[in-house]
Order: structure tokens, then C-alpha cells, then sequence
């Protein structure tokens, strides 16, 4: 949801295919069945949650979306500066939504741009995120006999990627004294290096002929995604030095598809103070401001004051039984018409 700065801002015309509300956002996969207490595809509603893959990361807030819209229609308000209403796709993989409305539409940056996602408890506000990558390290193998002692070990390339882990974990722990402190009354969480998949290809009575590690990091102020590459690339390169064959056939890293920067809104904002006054109108409590160590789609926008809010209570998200209390939409709903009627005005 973005909008422009409580004025009047020229209208940028998005053709129906970007500017429609989509149905869904994507969502992570549902992981085994058998571990879920219902069908995670059909909504079971129990004790006043809903229960189902994507209930609280994001169906809830792009209901919320949705509900914003039909509730101007239902009224007959008219905002006073230009508000967009996005439902994106991809931004758990990719970010492949915002970045093909940025190609379609490189002029449009909104003054004030809030994510409705990303928080479990109504109170709680994600003012920043670090910066954020990911990243596939292929290893080379000899695709040579198993029974061959050149290549069981020193030339194994799973063996060399556990290699290539041990050193990314030291790296890990450098970059921690390297990392930020404090934001204002906030703070920013520790570096992560995670290690998300790894593949090999061979044969039974083979040593494999390729490892594919795939990695995800976060980049934490003050460093920068340039800095975290260097310091990645050079971690590699050092540890292919370690061994003959791994020094002959070095490892290659494949950036992508996620590089999202670093983003801050201060508590001091016009856009926080605002959302903050409609919160307290809405639930009676204090908002409160935090830092995550994930990332959102919405910065690839670059809008200059930029917020997490909502969906409201919840649980699961990425695991099992992910469930969404159904209790919080009405009053999340009027937070977010309070904010637009602040922010924008209305008619």
C-alpha cells in the first residue's frame, strides 16, 4: 500500500494487469502433510483462528488490501492524493512482482509506502531490515570411481562444500563484529549466513561430478551488499586453497535472485507518526518499533519512508499449522482507513 504525501501528486496510470488486486500472494510450500492438523489448503476455522498455508503470511494482508478498496467503494470516499493498492507475487523467492513493476514503471516512487505483513503481535511495527542476498556456490568433482583414493575424499565435492560450510560459519562470526548497534531505541539482530540447499550430481558407484550449495544471507548496516560480496568471494577463495584439487578447480559463486538493499525508517517519520496515532485510535496501545533480520519486496520501490505493519495476530508462518487470528482484521482494517484518511485525505 503506497501513497503519495498527503497532497496532490500526478496520477501515473498502471495498466489493469499491474494495478489490478491480484488473487494471492505466493507463499512458502506446505512442507509434509502428514505433519499438519488439517489440509493446509482449506481454511479450517477453529477456536477463532483460521488455519491454512498463508492464513497470516500474507492471504491476511491482502485481504486487508482488498477490504481497504471495497470500503472506499462502500462509502463513496475518494482519497486526495494518488493510492496505489499492490498485491505482489514472488517476494519469498525473488522479488520478481515489485521488480517487473519497476521495469514497466521506473517513475513511480511513492512518498510513503507500508507493507501489511510481517508482524505476530497488532503492536508491533518493522521499521528496518538489513540488506539481503542470496547466492549458489557450484563445487566441482572428477565424476571418478568411488573406489578411486584420489577422489573419495580430497576431490569429493560434497566433502569440499562441508569444507566450504565450516568457513562460512567463521565468516559468520567475523561479520558479527563488524555489524551495527543501535538504531534510535532499537536494535539491529545479528548476521545470518544460511545454508538452504544443497544438491549433488553423480552416480551410486561415483564420486559426484558437481555440489551446488545455496545460501542465504543478511547484509547488516553499516556494511554494504559490494562489502558482503568481497568478503564472501574472498572466504571461498581462501578455503579452495586448502586443498590440490580444490585449488586447480575452484568453486564458483552465482549471485541471485535475491539482492534487496538495506532499509530505515526513523520513529520520528511523518509516515511512522501517523500510523502510529491510527493504531492508538484503533487498539488503544502504544505502537513499537522494531528491526527484523529478513527483507521486504516493497524497498525494491525506494520509497523514503517505509513500514511493516500487520497482518495482526498469528502463527506458523513457514512451518507447520500457520494460522491466523480472525479477531484482528476488523480493527486492522480500521487502522488502515484511519491512516489514508490521515495521510491522504479524503472526499
Amino acid at each position: 500500500m503506497c501513497w503519495g504525501g498527503g497532497r496532490e501528486v500526478p496520477t501515473v496510470r498502471l495498466p489493469a494487469a499491474v494495478s489490478c488486486l491480484k488473487r494471492i500472494l505466493d507463499t512458502v510450500p506446505t512442507g509434509q502433510l502428514d505433519r499438519w492438523r488439517c489440509d493446509p489448503w482449506g481454511a479450517r476455522v477453529e477456536a477463532g483462528r483460521v488455519y491454512a498455508r498463508g492464513a497470516h503470511d500474507d492471504v491476511a494482508g491482502a485481504v486487508l488490501v482488498c477490504l481497504v478498496a471495497r470500503a472506499f467503494q462502500e462509502l463513496k470516499l475518494t482519497p486526495r492524493a494518488d493510492l496505489y493498492l499492490l498485491l505482489t507475487t514472488e517476494e519469498e523467492c525473488s522479488g520478481g512482482g515489485m521488480r517487473a513493476l519497476r521495469r514497466r514503471h521506473p517513475e513511480l516512487r511513492p512518498e510513503a509506502h507500508l507493507l501489511v505483513d510481517g508482524n505476530s503481535q497488532p503492536q508491533d511495527c518493522i521499521i528496518g531490515h538489513p540488506g539481503c542476498v542470496s547466492f549458489t556456490i557450484r563445487i566441482p568433482g572428477p565424476f571418478g570411481s568411488a573406489q578411486d583414493a584420489r577422489y573419495v575424499h580430497d576431490a569429493n565435492p560434497i566433502e569440499l562444500a562441508g569444507r566450504l560450510i565450516t568457513a562460512l560459519c567463521r565468516l559468520e562470526e567475523d561479520l558479527a563484529g563488524q555489524a551495527g548497534g543501535d538504531q534510535g531505541s532499537v536494535c539491529w539482530p545479528g548476521p545470518t549466513l544460511a545454508i538452504v540447499g544443497i544438491q549433488s550430481a553423480g552416480w551410486i558407484s561415483n564420486v559426484p561430478e558437481q555440489c551446488n550449495l545455496q545460501v542465504w544471507g543478511n547484509v547488516i548496516p553499516p556494511m554494504t551488499i559490494p562489502r558482503y560480496r568481497d568478503a564472501i568471494e574472498s572466504c571461498v577463495r581462501g578455503e579452495a586453497q586448502t586443498l590440490p584439487w580444490f585449488a586447480q578447480h575452484p568453486p564458483r559463486i552465482e549471485w541471485g535472485p535475491i539482492e534487496v538493499p538495506a532499509m530505515f525508517t526513523p520513529v520520528d517519520s511523518p509516515f511512522y507518526r501517523a500510523l502510529a496515532e491510527a493504531h492508538h485510535r484503533s487498539f488503544g496501545t502504544e505502537l513499537r518499533p522494531r528491526l527484523i533480520g529478513g527483507w521486504g519486496d516493497m524497498r525494491l520501490l525506494d520509497s523514503p519512508q517505509m513500514l511493516f505493519y500487520g497482518p495482526g495476530r498469528g502463527g506458523g508462518d513457514h512451518g507447520y499449522d500457520e494460522y491466523y487470528e480472525i479477531s484482528d482484521l476488523a480493527p486492522m482494517l480500521r487502522t488502515l482507513l484511519y491512516l489514508v484518511a490521515d495521510w491522504c485525505g479524503v472526499s
